[in-house]
C-alpha cells in the first residue's frame, strides 16, 4: 500500500532540527500511528527494541523487506517520496538501502555449523634481529637504533638554528648552543629517565645545592642550562618555511618519530598468536584542537592513543588520534578502520584479536574472518546487524543465549551479576569451569579475560617511574611518553628472550648507568675516611730533627684564617691539619656528610698566575714561548704587584715573534698593559717598529670583559680546576692549571668567539635603536644679537 506524503512532512524532512518521533507514536505492534493532539514523547532505544520484540514476528521474517508508511499500514515497497519517512527495526538489524527498504543479511542459528574453519597462525614469534649482548644496554639499543639517535639530533639541530636566528636575547640559552653529539644526547636522555625514578616538580630543582636536592649526579653530568637547551630545541620534524603552507596532518611534528617507532618495531620482533587494541590517554590540560575526554580513563582529558599490544604490554603500532578530521581513522566508521589501520601488517597470519566493544561489531568480525583474523571481545548491544534472539528480553542468572552465524560467527548474552554480551570468530559459548567459580564461565569470557589487558598493563608499567613534566608543547610531552613507551618494550623484551629476570627499576637503573656511564667515571669520588669513623688526633711529622712540622688548619684556612698547627688527622686522605677545638670535629662532621661536604678554601692566599694568547684555532703555539704559568708568592688579593709593566713587557715581547702577519690583539685595560713614554706620558709604542709586524691593538671598554673571548677560556679552565681540586695545594693547582690549559680544545675556543661576535652584534644593534629613537639636540652657542637671531625675528 502507497500513500504519498503530505506537505508537513517534507517540511519536516527538511528541517534537521525536528525529531521525527514528536509526530509520530509507535504502536504495540511498532507500526507508526497517525498523528494525535497529544503530549510529544521521544522514545528511547531500549523501549523501540522492546515494542520490537513483543510484535509479531510475521513482520520480521528471515529475507523479508518492508516499509512503514505514515498511515500505519505495512507495504512490500515504498514510493520515493517517504523515504525519510521509513524507519528501520531495531530487531531486523539489517541494511537500509537508499530507497528505505530493510534487508536482513545475517542468517542466525541456534548451533554452530558443521563444517566451521580453523585459521591456523603461520607467523613465527621471537626475535628478528638478535642483540650484541644479553645486558639491558644491548636490549636498550634494539629499540633505540642509530635511526633514531640521528633522526632526534638531525631535527633538535635544525629547529636549534631556526631559534638561533629568530634573535634572541644575549642572555638567551640558545646563544651558548654548540653542536648536540649521540654521546651527549644518550647523558641527556640517561638524566631524563633518572627524572622518573627520582620526582621533583621542577627541573630546575636536580640542579639545586640545596641540602633539601643535592643530586651530585645531575650538576655533574650536564648543565642545567645546557639541558634545559636541549629540551627547547628538542624536535622531530622540518618546520615548514615561511613560503610554504603548513602541513595538513595535526601530527606532522611527531610523525617521523612514530613512524620510526613502527620500523624499528617491525624489523626487530614478530608478536605472537594473541594481539589486542585498546585506548590510552595521555595527560594534557592545554589547549588543543584534538584535546579527547574519555570518562573512564585515570586522565580524563588529553591526547587519545589506540594501540596494538601482545598481552604482556608489549607496543608494536599505535595511532595517535588527531580528531574528526583525522585522514585516516576520522569520519564515520571510526572504530572500524581504527583496527583496519591498527592491522595493516597483522592480516593473514592467524592472528587472534581481542577488541572491547568500543570496536566490535557483526560487520567487523566478519571482515576479519575474510583477512584470516579471529576477533574476540565484548559487544555493545546496540550493534548494527545483532541477531534479535540474543537481546531484548531478560536472563535468569548464569543463562546464556547465543546465535552463530555461516561464517562461525558467536554472539551471546550471559547473565553473571549483570548482563554480559560478547561476540567471538574464534570461541564458542561453553561454560569452562574456574577456579574462583565453581559454575565456571563461557570459554570466550576466559579468553578475553586472559588476553584483553595488553594496553593497560604497558600503561601500568608507565605510571611507575613517569618522567614527564608540564610543556608548553604538546607534541614534545607526546615524544617523551613515547620514549618511555620505548623503554617500556625494551623491558619487556629483556625479560623475555634474554634468560634473566629483573624487576622494572633494576632495569632502568642498569640502562640509566649506561647511558651516563661516561659521566659516572669522571665523577670524584666523594671524601671518604679510611678507617672509619673513630678518628683522633696525631702530631704532624715523627719529630726526629727536633723541630716539629706544621700545617696550616683547614677548617681556619677556609674562613681566612692563616693559623699554623702541629695537630693532624692521620686517618683522613691527605692527613690535613687541624685545631684540637673546635676545627677538629667541625670538619669530621662535614666530611661525614651532615653539613655539606668538605671545606673548601674561599681564595685567599697564594695564587696561579696565567699568560696565554689564543684565537679560533687555539692557542698560540709553541706553548713553550706563549704561555706562562707561574705561582704568586704572596697572599694579597692583589696580583698585580707580581703582575707588573715590567713582566707584562718581557712576556709581550716574546709572543711577538710567533704573532701571524696583520694580528690584531684584544686587550683590557688593565693598568700594567700600557707603558708610558717618561717623557711625554703617552702610550710608548716603540714595539710596533721593534718587532717589524704590522700588529693593531684593540682595547676593549672598562668594565666590559665579555668583549674578550679569553675571558670564557678562563672560566672554564677555573671550573675544571676547582672541580678536581681535592688537596688545595699551591703546586696541585699549579699542575692542573697546565693540564686544564692541554685539554682546551680548537671547538671551545670557535665557540667562545662566536659568543663574544653575538654580544657584539646585540650591543650594535641597541647603539643602530639609540640612534633612531632620540632626537638630536642643537645648541646655539652665538649671541641673540646676531644677525640670524635677528633675521628670523623680523620673519
Amino acid at each position: 500500500m502507497k500513500r504519498r506524503v503530505s506537505q508537513g512532512t517534507s517540511r519536516r524532512e527538511n528541517n534537521p532540527t525536528m525529531n521525527p518521533v514528536d509526530n509520530e507514536t509507535p504502536g504495540p505492534s511498532g507500526l507508526s500511528a497517525s498523528k494525535k493532539k497529544q503530549p510529544r514523547k521521544t522514545l528511547r532505544e531500549d523501549e523501540i527494541r522492546a515494542l520490537a520484540m513483543d510484535s509479531s514476528d510475521d513482520n520480521f521474517s528471515s529475507g523479508s523487506s518492508f516499509v512503514i508508511d505514515s498511515d500505519g499500514s505495512d507495504s512490500g515497497e515504498s514510493d520515493s517520496e517517504s523515504g525519510g519517512e521509513s524507519c528501520t527495526t531495531e530487531a531486523a538489524r539489517g541494511t537500509e538501502t537508499a530507497r528505505g527498504t530493510v534487508t536482513s543479511e545475517a542468517v542466525w542459528a541456534a548451533n554452530p555449523p558443521v563444517n566451521r574453519n580453523t585459521l591456523s597462525f603461520v607467523g613465527s614469534p621471537g626475535l628478528k634481529k638478535l642483540p650484541s649482548g644479553s645486558t639491558a644496554k644491548d636490549y636498550f639499543s634494539l629499540v633505540f637504533t642509530d635511526e633514531f639517535f640521528d633522526l632526534v639530533i638531525r631535527e633538535t639541530e635544525r629547529n636549534a638554528e631556526c631559534i638561533f636566528l629568530g634573535n634572541p636575547s644575549p642572555r638567551a640559552r640558545i646563544t651558548d648552543w654548540r653542536p648536540l653529539t649521540r654521546e651527549e644526547f644518550e647523558v641527556w636522555l640517561g638524566l631524563l629517565f633518572h627524572m622518573g625514578t627520582v620526582r621533583t616538580n621542577r627541573i630546575s630543582d636536580y640542579w639545586k645545592k640545596s641540602i633539601f636536592f643535592s643530586f651530585r649526579l645531575f650538576r655533574q653530568s650536564m648543565a642545567r642550562d645546557r639541558f634545559l637547551g636541549i629540551l627547547q630545541a628538542l624536535h622531530f620534524a622540518k618546520n615548514a618555511d615561511e613560503n610554504e603552507p603548513v602541513p595538513s596532518d595535526r601530527l606532522y611534528k611527531v610523525r617521523p618519530l612514530m613512524n620510526c617507532f613502527h620500523r624499528t618495531m617491525a624489523s626487530c620482533v614478530s608478536p605472537g598468536r594473541e594481539l589486542c587494541i585498546d585506548e590510552s590517554m595521555l595527560l594534557w590540560r592545554g589547549r588543543l584542537n584534538f584535546r579527547q575526554y574519555m570518562q573512564g580513563k585515570r586522565h580524563k582529558h588529553g591526547i587519545k592513543m589506540y594501540m596494538l599490544c601482545e598481552p604482556a604490554g608489549l607496543v608494536h603500532r599505535m595511532i595517535v588520534y588527531a580528531g574528526s578530521g583525522d585522514s585516516d581513522v576520522g569520519g564515520r566508521g571510526h572504530g572500524d578502520k581504527v583496527v583496519h589501520k591498527l592491522l595493516e601488517d597483522f592480516k593473514n597470519k592467524g592472528h587472534s584479536v581481542f577488541l572491547n566493544n568500543y570496536y566490535n561489531n557483526v560487520p567487523l568480525a566478519r571482515d576479519l574472518i575474510k583477512c584470516k583474523t579471529y576477533c574476540t571481545g565484548t559487544l555493545r548491544a546496540a550493534r548494527k546487524e545483532n541477531p534479535r534472539e540474543v537481546f531484548g528480553h531478560k536472563l535468569a542468572k548464569n543463562q546464556i543465549v547465543a546465535r552463530w552465524s555461516e561464517e562461525g560467527i558467536c554472539v551471546f548474552r550471559w547473565r553473571d551479576k549483570r548482563d554480559v554480551s560478547l561476540i567471538s570468530s574464534e570461541f564458542g559459548c561453553n561454560l569452562v569451569p574456574t577456579e574462583r567459580s565453581g559454575r565456571g564461565k563461557p570459554e570466550a569470557v576466559v579468553e578475553y579475560n586472559k588476553f584483553m589487558g595488553g594496553v593497560d598493563h604497558c600503561d601500568q608499567l608507565l605510571s611507575y617511574y613517569t618522567c614527564q613534566h608540564k610543556s608548553l608543547k604538546w607534541y614534545k610531552k607526546l615524544a617523551i611518553h613515547l620514549f618511555q613507551i620505548m623503554l617500556i618494550n625494551s623491558y619487556i623484551l629483556y625479560n623475555k628472550f634474554s634468560g634473566n629476570k629483573k624487576s622494572l627499576y633494576e632495569y632502568r637503573m642498569e640502562v640509566i648507568e649506561s647511558l651516563l656511564s661516561s659521566k659516572i667515571s669522571a665523577l670524584p669520588p666523594s671524601p671518604q675516611p679510611k678507617k672509619g669513623l673513630s678518628h683522633f688526633p696525631a702530631i704532624a711529622g715523627d719529630g726526629t730533627k727536633g723541630k716539629k712540622p706544621q700545617k696550616r688548619c683547614r677548617v681556619c684556612y677556609a674562613k681566612g684564617v692563616r693559623k699554623a698547627i702541629i695537630y693532624i688527622c692521620p686517618d683522613y686522605e691527605g692527613e690535613p691539619g687541624l685545631c684540637l677545638h673546635p676545627c677538629f670535629q667541625e670538619f669530621h662532621e662535614r666530611v661525614n656528610g651532615w653539613k655539606g661536604g668538605i671545606l673548601t678554601p674561599l681564595g685567599a692566599g697564594r695564587r696561579v698566575i696565567i699568560l696565554h694568547v689564543g684565537s679560533e684555532s687555539g692557542f698560540l703555539q709553541p706553548e713553550e714561548e706563549t704561555m706562562l704559568v707561574f705561582e704568586g708568592k704572596k697572599d694579597s688579593a692583589d696580583y698585580h704587584s707580581e703582575m707588573n709593566a715590567l713582566h707584562f713587557e718581557e712576556y709581550f715581547r716574546r709572543i711577538l715573534r710567533h704573532l701571524p702577519e696583520k694580528s690584531v690583539l684584544v686587550i683590557d685595560q688593565a693598568p700594567y698593559h700600557t707603558m708610558q713614554d717618561p717623557q711625554t706620558k703617552n702610550p710608548n709604542l716603540k714595539w710596533t717598529k721593534e718587532s717589524g709586524k704590522r700588529v693593531k691593538l684593540l682595547w676593549t671598554p672598562v668594565a666590559h670583559c665579555e668583549f674578550n673571548a679569553i675571558e670564557l677560556i678562563w672560566a672554564w679552565v677555573k671550573n675544571w680546576v676547582a672541580k678536581n681540586n681535592k688537596t688545595h695545594k699551591i703546586k696541585d693547582a699549579l699542575q692542573l692549571c697546565v693540564q686544564a690549559l692541554g685539554d682546551v680544545t680548537v671547538s671551545t675556543w670557535k665557540n667562545a668567539v662566536e659568543h663574544v661576535k653575538k654580544i657584539e652584534d646585540y650591543y650594535w644593534i641597541k647603539d643602530r635603536l639609540v640612534e633612531e629613537l632620540t632626537e638630536p639636540i642643537i645648541i646655539n652657542l652665538e649671541d641673540e644679537s646676531s644677525s640670524s637671531w635677528s633675521s628670523s625675528d623680523e620673519d
